[in-house]
């Protein structure tokens, strides 16, 4: 038989707790993800969550490769999209240029290292520069300014961390977000965190509204409903700021706070 919860139905097998698995009777108060998966609603603070897509895991089906060393635990479907090594990186690397281009973010000059890592690597670098937060990617960027009298030049070299085990989607994100540091990091271009960062997530958005699919616009609104003062607010304050400029205006606006270091 068939039984109905909203605009979902389920088999009779189906409709059970994915913690207490349990089926569900008539009256009880349930809570159910993005995907259709339920819990009670008292069970709900047991329930393990994909770390990317917010999907309800049952603990009775979880499995070994679901389960990260650094903590994280993901859904078999992102599990079996997750970035673990430098070959699909760079395949997503690739993905993400066309869309960044087409905004006006030009390829940097310095070298750039990206390193595929667990969660413990990127908190721990993140002391270096006062980052903090559940931060899924980190970018460090260091620069060298050399005078001959006549003229300056500049060199950077940057090191993008991103965590392994994200889906192609998620991943191509926030990477196109760390580019966005670098891009601002080779301009000098200062201001307040939540307009850097409000400016990476509209970065990263972008490369997230050519994606069709389920997982880009639940990542979005994430996004769109994060509280952070930094991330969640700075990101729609940017966002208005888009709305009235466009993106070369922006772009524009962005170079104009740049304050290159002054030589002694």
């Amino acid at each position: 038989s068939v039984k109905e919860a909203g605009d979902y139905r389920f088999h009779e097998s189906c409709f059970r707790c994915l913690v207490c698995a349990k089926v569900f009777q008539g009256g009880e108060k349930l809570k159910r993800d993005e995907w259709g998966g339920m819990v009670h609603v008292d069970h709900f603070d047991r329930a393990k969550m994909c770390d990317t897509c917010s999907k309800i895991i049952s603990s009775e089906t979880i499995s070994s490769k679901q389960v990260f060393k650094d903590g994280r635990i993901v859904c078999l479907s992102c599990a079996s999209d997750g970035v673990f090594d430098p070959k699909r990186m760079e395949e997503v690397r690739k993905r993400v240029w066309p869309t960044l281009a087409a905004l006006g973010i030009t390829v940097p000059t310095g070298d750039v290292v990206i390193r595929v890592v667990g969660k413990d690597v990127i908190d721990k670098q993140a002391l270096k520069i006062n980052a903090r937060g559940n931060l899924r990617g980190l970018t460090l960027t260091t620069y060298k300014i050399v005078s001959d009298g006549k003229r300056t030049k500049t060199s950077f070299s940057h090191e993008i961390f991103i965590l392994y085990g994200m889906p192609h989607i998620e991943c191509a994100s926030v990477l196109a977000h760390e580019y966005a540091h670098v891009w601002l990091n080779e301009r000098f271009i200062e201001d307040t965190a939540p307009v850097v960062e409000g400016f990476c997530n509209l970065v990263s958005e972008a490369t997230l509204v050519q994606e069709k699919g389920k997982l880009a616009s639940i990542i979005r609104e994430n996004m769109k409903q994060n509280n952070s003062p930094v991330y969640g607010m700075g990101y729609r304050r940017m966002k208005q700021r888009l709305a009235i400029l466009g993106w070369p205006s922006l772009l524009a606006e962005m170079k104009l706070k740049s304050k290159p270091p002054k030589l002694r």
